[in-house]
């Protein structure tokens, strides 16, 4: 099973049926799903009841999960501002509701996970709706962004390392200046935010992505 926000649709594409022709994901993703609200069951956008009802459904032999774009994109600084905390202590926070989330999940079926996507869009020009405003408003740099993100990526493998769960890094990803390999970026970018999702599968199906045995 798949689980996190919109870029798990990578899950979705027909790479997978080629390159790992024995595997089939049930890919369960939430628009706007945040590590800030993963233990709200009022969030707006549901996603912990969403999860939850889909871990509830069957056995999985494998659980991957992705969420932390959002965050970084834009809901961490909002957040800070709202709770008067630095966005340094708030992502320390998150990290830990995350380990959290993922003890949870693996007592469900061992875990991998898949790490926080980067900031490919410099000034947000994507839906003119509430989730495209918040994102101007926060008003950070894209440099700012994607250094806060690979230091989110660098606390969630240091989870995985407590807990022994999986943990596929995505620093390779990125270019020596903090922005995003050109290969990467979706073409319809600043319209478009998530990685070009074919070659991200790609990526993805070549990286150290195994299934693990049945509990």
């Amino acid at each position: 099973m798949v689980i996190g926000d919109s870029h798990m649709r990578v899950f979705r594409h027909w790479v997978w049926t080629l390159l790992r022709p024995g595997w089939r994901f049930d890919v369960n993703y939430v628009p706007g799903a945040t590590l800030g609200g993963i233990h709200n069951l009022g969030s707006a956008s549901k996603a912990r009841e969403i999860f939850n009802a889909a871990l509830q459904t069957k056995k999985y032999t494998q659980i991957m999960v992705g969420l932390g774009e959002v965050d970084m994109g834009y809901a961490l600084w909002i957040r800070a501002r709202q709770k008067k905390m630095t966005a340094d202590a708030l992502l320390l926070e998150l990290i830990d509701g995350y380990r959290l989330f993922l003890q949870q999940l693996a007592e469900f079926a061992p875990v991998t996970v898949i790490a926080a996507p980067y900031q490919t869009v410099v000034n947000w020009q994507g839906k003119d709706d509430d989730v495209g405003h918040l994102r101007v408003k926060a008003g950070v740099s894209l440099y700012e962004r994607n250094m806060m993100t690979q230091r989110l990526n660098a606390g969630i493998a240091d989870c995985c390392k407590v807990l022994a769960l999986n943990f596929v890094d995505g620093d390779n990803a990125l270019n020596a200046d903090m922005a995003v390999k050109s290969w990467l970026v979706n073409p319809n970018a600043p319209y478009d935010h998530h990685y070009r999702r074919g070659r991200y599968a790609l990526w993805l199906a070549t990286k150290t992505l195994r299934p693990s045995k049945t509990r």
